[in-house]
């Protein structure tokens, strides 16, 4: 029998019931809609209680307005990280270290992440290898490659909020190349994106590889800084910062890149490099076998991307046939006007069994008039959060509530371990964890995607590149402006007083961005660079900011 803490229980039938308003996005009353409960203006949500018995949540993005997006979700911020742990993270965590976190929506730098909904995403390599098995776009950086000739490749959204489901794609090696500009357009290939380097490769990186190259002092690096993020076409303008030879695990600030190159390619690539000079960065992505007049997938300013599992429904017609195997679901459709996610539990008798390929298809079609759909990652995965709060029944989509001899365990982390051979007690993997405050069982997964309003730039201009910052308290220095970035060091003031800081020019104009309450600058400290929070109502001197205490 679940378990289900009294708040939980209230929102929970407030929702099936409809007649208890939830808090919407930024805290005012949701309003009915004529679709659903409104969450945000372009963003609501339903539940249909099916008679199979079925239960499907479902929330609808309306691509009209210019004020909501799509996002992406990473687990803790990173495509692989050496910790298998780190590259797993609940639905909801992820969800809520994206609230109010800095993105690209607009084509601007500085627009903020209001979270509405969130879903689970795409799948791993293999059971027991976290690494994410599909390519991924976050805020208009491509940040994993997709899989080169794949059937079917993943889900489209762009800035101009239209959207598509690609199929087989290869990028095309002479268009992944850095272009030095003030070399009459001398370029260099480079070979892929945040994946370990190998021998005579030069491989891009991204801060969402982490917060340092991770290579060893056998290659060269360059450190560039970015006008904006790097994605897909068109093509994005840096400046060359730092140039590295025999030394590696070089620091990848939020805005910047580094090129990482060993072996062969490291002399072309120290001697084209020159600290200062402007480079042009392309990635394109091209159909299979493409024939110029047919149809072709435009990924030109792509904002976000994710992997998915079966194309489900093609323009309005269902491609999988009609099957028994029905499961907890989780999928994205789409239409002319609006963009849905599709969680359907299940494994639960009597309240919610799953839906087959074949159901979830025929919903979207017949129930959503969608044209077009796919699934992502389902069963014990399936999970949507509204507001940070899980909304369906997660426990039974792990253990399944059929079957009460299923074999489910927690270690003494709290994570959740399933047996897959109960006469083989030492084959298991971990994929989940157990949650006190909600009383069920949440997956941890790798990616997931969300819909999100999006909250205009604010920006305070007072103090320019050169200013002296006074520190009086600890001050944490981040890689990026944000508390969602990893901290670089603690700026401490020490015995004495206080220990100035040096506010730094940026390419991009992003001094002064308001971000998680605070406006942040990017500053130098002991020898490092990144972003700290500045108190600019403690400013009582043209050329001074204090710095407060984060946490």
């Amino acid at each position: 029998m679940r378990l289900l803490r009294p708040t939980r229980i209230v929102f929970i039938l407030a929702i099936l019931a409809s007649s208890v308003l939830p808090l919407a996005s930024g805290g005012a009353l949701a309003q009915e809609g004529t679709w659903g409960i409104e969450l945000a203006p372009g963003i609501e949500y339903k539940i249909f209680n099916l008679p199979d018995p079925n239960r499907v949540f479902v929330s609808r993005l309306d691509r009209r307005n210019p004020n909501v997006t799509i996002e992406g979700l990473l687990a803790d911020g990173v495509i692989w990280d050496e910790n298998p742990a780190d590259t797993r993270e609940t639905v909801r965590s992820m969800f809520n270290q994206s609230e109010g976190a800095l993105g690209f929506w607009g084509k601007q730098w500085g627009t903020r992440m209001d979270a509405v909904v969130g879903i689970n995403g795409f799948f791993t390599v293999g059971r027991y290898d976290p690494t994410l098995a599909s390519g991924h776009v976050q805020s208009g950086w491509y940040t994993r490659h997709f899989t080169e000739l794949q059937s079917m490749s993943g889900f489209v959204w762009k800035q101009d909020s239209t959207s598509s489901f690609a199929q087989c794609i290869y990028h095309n090696e002479n268009k992944q190349r850095v272009t030095f500009l003030d070399q009459n357009d001398v370029y260099q290939k480079f070979h892929n994106v945040n994946v370990t380097r190998g021998d005579n490769q030069m491989i891009l990186y991204t801060n969402q590889y982490g917060t340092s190259t991770r290579t060893n002092d056998d290659g060269a690096e360059v450190l560039i800084e970015l006008r904006r993020p790097l994605g897909t076409l068109p093509a994005v303008e840096g400046i060359i910062r730092q140039i590295r030879t025999n030394v590696g695990n070089t620091e990848i600030p939020f805005d910047h890149i580094v090129l990482s190159a060993n072996g062969d390619p490291v002399e072309s690539l120290v001697g084209k490099a020159h600290i200062g000079e402007r480079v042009s960065i392309s990635q394109e992505i091209t159909n299979c076998n493409y024939v110029p007049g047919t149809e072709r997938t435009d990924w030109t300013n792509t904002y976000t991307a994710i992997g998915v599992d079966k194309y489900i429904l093609k323009n309005n017609i269902v491609q999988v046939i009609q099957d028994v195997a029905r499961q907890p679901m989780t999928a994205i459709a789409s239409n002319e006007n609006f963009v849905f996610f599709i969680v359907v539990d299940g494994r639960e008798p009597g309240v919610s069994r799953g839906m087959s390929n074949y159901e979830i298809a025929q919903f979207a079609k017949n129930t959503l008039l969608a044209a077009d759909a796919a699934t992502l990652d389902g069963g014990g995965s399936s999970t949507m959060v509204i507001n940070g709060t899980v909304i369906n029944h997660t426990t039974c989509n792990f253990t399944d509530c059929s079957q009460p001899s299923a074999v489910m365990e927690t270690d003494s982390t709290g994570l959740l371990m399933e047996t897959i051979d109960p006469a083989d007690a030492s084959v298991s993997q971990t994929m989940g964890m157990w949650s006190e405050d909600i009383q069920e069982y949440e997956a941890i997964v790798p990616n997931g995607l969300m819909m999100v309003a999006v909250e205009p730039p604010v920006r305070f201009n007072a103090f320019p590149a050169g200013s002296t910052a006074q520190v009086f308290t600890q001050t944490p220095l981040r890689h990026g402006p944000g508390n969602n970035y990893d901290r670089l060091t603690t700026i401490d003031p020490g015995e004495t007083g206080s220990v100035p800081v040096m506010v730094l020019e940026t390419a991009n104009n992003m001094n002064g961005i308001f971000v998680h309450g605070f406006f942040w600058w990017k500053v130098s400290y002991g020898g490092q660079e990144g972003w700290a929070p500045l108190d600019v109502t403690q400013a009582d001197l043209p050329n001074q900011v204090y710095l407060p205490v984060i946490r």
